[in-house]
């Protein structure tokens, strides 16, 4: 199994696309005032407006939303 990153390094980082529907399925459990507040928490009025480089942090609140309930 060659991994991919040692071909293109930059592949690493997240996609708005992987980002985007991380946050639908969080909305779609019932969590998207939270999910809202996370996107406001980073500075943005909307998803496509949260920056590339906060995708990795802002991945992991979106996965840590569920388990705080």
């Amino acid at each position: 199994d060659v991994c991919s990153s040692d071909l293109v390094p930059e592949r690493k980082a997240l996609s708005f696309e992987e980002v985007r529907k991380a946050a639908a399925d969080k909305s779609r459990q019932g969590f998207t005032a939270e999910v809202k507040a996370l996107i406001e928490k980073y500075g943005a009025e909307k998803l496509s407006s949260v920056k590339p480089e906060d995708y990795e942090a802002f991945m992991k609140e979106l996965e840590e939303i569920s388990h705080a309930g």
